[in-house]
C-alpha cells in the first residue's frame, strides 16, 4: 500500500487531489498538510515513512521548494511530485513537476515516473 502525503493550501485542490489518488490508488493511505512545515513535521514524526510527497509550490509557512530540499536531504528515498499554476521555479529538486491544472492520466504518469 502507497503511503502518501498531499501538501496544498488550497482544500479545494486537496480534496480533488485526493479524489484523483483514489481514483488511481483504490489502496493508498493518504495524509494531508496545509504547509509545508506541517508536512515536514508529519515526515519527521513518521521518520520519513512516505512513499510520495505531492506539493503545491507556492504555500504559507514553508514553500514547496525549500520542502522538497528538506525531504531530498533527510529522506531521499522519498519521492516528491511539485505542482503549480506558475510554472516550474528554477531550482526544485523534485522528482517530477506538473502544472496545474492536470489530469488523473498525467497525475498517474507522474506517480509512476522513476526516481
Amino acid at each position: 500500500m502507497a503511503k502518501i502525503l498531499i501538501v496544498e493550501d488550497e482544500a479545494l485542490v486537496e480534496k480533488m487531489l485526493r479524489e484523483m489518488i483514489g481514483c488511481i490508488c483504490t489502496e493508498a493511505e493518504v495524509a494531508c498538510a496545509g504547509h509545508g512545515e506541517q508536512a515536514w513535521n508529519i515526515l519527521k514524526a513518521s521518520g520519513g515513512q512516505f512513499d510520495l510527497v505531492i506539493s503545491d509550490v507556492a504555500m504559507p509557512v514553508m514553500d514547496g521548494v525549500t520542502l522538497t530540499k528538506r525531504v531530498r536531504e533527510e529522506y531521499p528515498g522519498v519521492r516528491v511530485i511539485l505542482m503549480s499554476g506558475r510554472g516550474a521555479p528554477e531550482e526544485h529538486q523534485a522528482h517530477v513537476f506538473l502544472n496545474k491544472p492536470f489530469t488523473v492520466p498525467q497525475l498517474l504518469a507522474a506517480m509512476q515516473k522513476p526516481a
